[in-house]
């Protein structure tokens, strides 16, 4: 996940955002979308298929 697709959460959960910049740790997954929006590392995500 790169600093756009952090952006892009970023909106997705915009009601989350404000009080995450203002309360830092109390919403970890908006606080990683904010890390990685201001050029911090990017995620590596990979996807596993679940076998049925």
């Amino acid at each position: 996940m790169d600093a756009k697709a952090a952006e892009h959460g970023l909106a997705i959960f915009a009601e989350h955002t404000a009080d995450a910049r203002n309360c830092p740790g109390a919403h970890p997954n908006v606080d990683r979308l904010l890390a990685i929006a201001a050029g911090g590392t990017p995620l590596s995500i990979e996807v596993i298929a679940v076998s049925r």
